[in-house]
């Protein structure tokens, strides 16, 4: 099969942020058992003439399916091309990245004016990222839904730490630098429960890209008063499976991310492959990929109930040790076979 891919891929200028490193995941799957030919998105759309050689060839049937994997308004500007050169919808396979029809798609006027619902309702199918959007789009109407929310290159990492207590855990936040991803809140936990202890129970490292200036200059002004605080930035990111031997190093992951459009993050399936439990704050959906057996929660914005469960997991340590082993079961769910099974559903 023939297969147009449009999104936004990850890159080496750009590659530590989720969408292009899904998309990236997406289409290296795809190209195991189909002919795909990708266009990046990063910025090209407002550029629409550099995509007339491709919209051209889908408009004479050079394709055999379109694939676009982008936000809702993303989505919407791909589907107003493609119909402007009257290709068929029914080539058409959406994948709208998000908590469906939600949130600023509804509330700014702005940004819910460029979003098309025919778009999705004359797609062949959407593929969703959690229950929240799919209930989304089939209160529009949308029939074909299916359901993937992360889709990674899956290594297997054998545990290589064996149980001791520690004084000491070692957590890291593995996101997007960006307030709203919860940092400054593990930062504050951090130095609360370390404050006044000859030996620290927790040291953090961070590591993440397309950093907020405000935000980035806060945490290399801590950096530089605590040394149980590290910031790696881009330097630390997804490189092949000796990343995640790396990772594996780790006793916890720290996610207390109040982001308003918080879906499937895929930080917590780079720790399933690693066997390193998190930490997460309760964002809309996050149970559709996290429970009880492996992972902690507590509410996003509340530094008290996120102190409070650090302290948990420092005085319950083999339950945490424990949950290793569950986190790795987890992770073939996410796995690029995983992602070929739905998408042969779909072609089928």
């Amino acid at each position: 099969m023939k297969i147009l891919f449009l999104a936004s891929i990850a890159t080496k200028r750009k590659h530590f942020d989720g969408e292009r490193n899904k998309s990236l995941a997406i289409a290296n799957s795809l190209k195991r058992k189909n002919e795909v030919i990708c266009y990046n998105l990063n910025g090209r759309f407002r550029r629409p003439l550099s995509m007339l050689r491709f919209l051209f060839r889908a408009r004479f049937g050079h394709y055999d399916l379109i694939l676009v994997c982008k936000s809702p308004t993303g989505c919407s500007t791909a589907y107003k091309a493609l119909r402007r050169l009257n290709v068929k919808t029914d080539k058409l396979v959406l994948y709208p990245y998000g908590r469906g029809l939600e949130g600023k798609f509804q509330s700014d006027p702005n940004i819910a004016r460029k979003v098309l619902p025919e778009a999705f309702l004359n797609a062949k199918a959407l593929i969703v990222e959690n229950g929240r959007s799919k209930q989304s789009y089939a209160e529009l109407g949308c029939k074909n839904i299916f359901f993937v929310p992360v889709v990674k290159k899956i290594f297997d990492i054998p545990e290589s730490k064996a149980f001791r207590e520690q004084q000491t855990l070692h957590a890291i936040f593995w996101a997007r630098i960006a307030a709203a991803k919860g940092v400054l809140d593990a930062i504050e936990a951090v130095q609360r429960i370390n404050a006044g202890l000859p030996i620290p129970k927790y040291t953090l490292d961070i590591a993440g890209g397309d950093p907020e200036a405000d935000v980035e200059e806060k945490i290399k002004r801590v950096v530089n008063e605590d040394h149980n605080i590290v910031y790696y930035g881009t330097s630390f990111t997804v490189q092949g499976e000796e990343t995640y031997h790396r990772l594996q190093d780790y006793d916890l992951h720290v996610f207390p991310s109040y982001y308003n459009h918080e879906c499937a993050p895929g930080s917590v399936v780079d720790m399933f492959i690693a066997g390193v439990p998190t930490l997460s704050s309760t964002f809309p959906g996050y149970e559709a990929m996290m429970n009880n057996d492996n992972s902690y929660f507590a509410p996003a914005q509340n530094v008290d109930a996120l102190v409070e469960r650090l302290n948990y997991i420092h005085d319950h340590q083999e339950e945490l040790y424990q949950k290793r082993r569950l986190c790795r079961l987890e992770a073939p769910k996410y796995s690029e076979d995983a992602f070929l099974d739905v998408f042969e559903q779909i072609v089928k």
